[in-house]
């Protein structure tokens, strides 16, 4: 089912992306924690970074503008990635996998070059068609077992 969304999620984004800039809401504080708290159950559920469900949810409820849901969104990915990671060092294998120094270097630079694209370079057109594209491959991915 989360696939599904995901994959539909993707396709409206690829639709409404050359639509004009939008004007940001205020949401309630009181909303924002309920759906925090349901995106939190619904990654744990689904055993999925929350990222993937952030991102669409922010733009499309328009709380903030693509550029700076794109920095929230990388910076929830990477708070999540940490906590998982300590979690895996909590366990009781806490051996480090052999290649989580290329991991790192490699989300280092991935880092960097969305960072630089995504805030000096690319358009919110060309935000939004590659945020579809990552929904689409997470649906996929949900919905074919590798």
């Amino acid at each position: 089912m989360i696939g599904l969304i995901l994959i539909y999620a993707a396709f409206r984004f690829v639709k409404d992306a050359a639509k004009p800039d939008y004007q940001i809401r205020t949401p309630l504080r009181s909303v924002m924690l309920s759906l925090g708290a349901m995106l939190g159950l619904l990654s744990g559920l689904v055993g999925v970074g929350g990222g993937i469900f952030l991102s669409p949810l922010l733009i499309t409820l328009r709380w903030e503008t693509v550029k700076t849901v794109s920095g929230i969104s990388a910076l929830f990915i990477l708070v999540n990635s940490l906590a998982g990671l300590l979690s895996f060092l909590a366990s009781n294998s806490p051996q480090l996998p052999p290649g989580l120094p290329l991991w790192l270097m490699a989300a280092a630079i991935g880092g960097y070059l969305g960072a630089e694209y995504g805030s000096q370079r690319l358009s919110n057109i060309t935000i939004k068609r590659l945020l579809s594209l990552v929904l689409l491959m997470a649906g996929v991915k949900m919905l074919v077992p590798v």
